[in-house]
């Protein structure tokens, strides 16, 4: 078992390459923990800054594929995202302190089924309660809905939103995207709206791979920043 703690890893060999990583690392019977606390670097990186783009928290399944990592004898361990570019040896240097409670991330669970189904809602409520005790996740605040679409719920996804604001979240937790809304274009203009205000969704589901919607929202991140960078033209009378 990886030892809780804080751990480093760092590169100064030359300008170019150099780096500086410092993570919090805890392992629990299913996924290891990291949460970046420091990273620095100009030019390398790049996999370790794409790990972290929307979250300081990043959560490693132990039977989920897309990542290596290999713990060494003394204690240290290399790590190997998306198994792509260059792997990064970790070093412990602190122990973890006696209380984490404040270090917990704070998490809303949502629950849905289209259909009246109060066994199926309270099965998603469970496993979802299970996934954030195994991930040392505190839960603010529980929703769940019992017989709503899986679309056109703008009134429900507004209120999601508030109540992660109010409980000062940074994090929606629920199975899979179609728990928030099937439609595609639908779902895109929700996680777009929950990011410009701080806030992403986590899956249950979630592959390492990047699926076809999150290829949609980087291109729609894009063209909005793209927009939003043009000067507005003025009327010449």
């Amino acid at each position: 078992m990886l030892k809780e703690g804080l751990y480093v890893s760092e590169n100064h060999e030359n300008a170019l390459e150099a780096y500086t990583i410092k993570m919090h690392v805890k392992e629990t019977e299913k996924s290891y923990i990291f949460t970046l606390i420091d990273f620095e670097s100009r030019y390398s990186g790049a996999h370790i800054e794409m790990l972290f783009k929307n979250s300081k928290r990043f959560v490693l399944r132990k039977n989920r594929g897309g990542h290596a990592l290999q713990i060494w004898g003394d204690g240290d361990f290399t790590f190997y995202p998306y198994q792509a570019g260059i792997p990064y040896y970790f070093k412990m240097i602190e122990e973890p302190k006696e209380n984490h409670e404040a270090d917990k991330m704070r998490v809303v669970i949502y629950a849905r089924n289209a259909c009246l189904n109060q066994k199926a809602v309270d099965s998603q409520r469970r496993q979802l309660e299970r996934y954030a005790e195994e991930n040392n996740y505190e839960v603010a605040a529980v929703i769940t809905l019992d017989g709503i679409p899986g679309n056109g719920n703008e009134n429900m996804m507004e209120y999601l939103l508030n109540v992660a604001k109010r409980q000062n979240v940074d994090t929606i937790l629920t199975c899979d995207k179609t728990c928030i809304s099937r439609d595609v274009p639908e779902l895109l203009k929700i996680v777009q709206k929950f990011r410009e205000n701080g806030i992403r969704f986590e899956y249950l589901s979630q592959t390492d791979a990047e699926s076809p919607v999150d290829s949609l929202l980087k291109l729609f991140d894009n063209v909005y920043k793209e927009y939003c960078s043009v000067p507005e033209q003025k009327s010449v009378n």
